[in-house]
């Protein structure tokens, strides 16, 4: 059975903390409305999709989704981030569904990346 191999459950985003090298992946115009105080490298492939895959696969910490995203954009990275115990959380704290007609700005990561994105430093902050 080819997906007991692909959905192994020893698969996991590994911790550690956001250094100067750590990438943060973002939407190519987060600049014009968002601050971001990361200690490591922003960067922009221009697909949403890739940027989650990236963050699951562990070549990133994290990765920030802006709001009025579509279901077809984020579906394969949230499964992929989901079998990596990856941490996901929307900027105003409310639930992520895919199916709403809501649909939030997220950032999704490492345990100790979203943390620092959240904390009340303003590493990330909109404006």
């Amino acid at each position: 059975d080819w997906s007991s191999d692909v959905c192994s459950s020893d698969l996991e985003v590994a911790n550690p903390s956001p250094t100067g090298n750590s990438v943060l992946y973002v939407p190519s115009k987060l600049h014009k409305y968002a601050r971001i105080k990361w200690p490591g490298k922003q960067r922009s492939l221009g697909s949403i999709a890739t940027h989650l895959c990236h963050v699951a696969a562990g070549r990133a910490a994290a990765a920030v989704v802006p709001y009025n995203w579509q279901p077809w954009d984020i579906v394969t990275g949230l499964v992929m981030l989901k079998e990596t115990n990856a941490t996901i959380r929307t900027l105003d704290g409310s639930p992520l569904e895919l199916l709403s007609e809501r649909r939030p700005a997220f950032a999704a990561g490492t345990s100790s990346a979203i943390d620092l994105l959240f904390s009340g430093n303003n590493v990330l902050h909109f404006q």
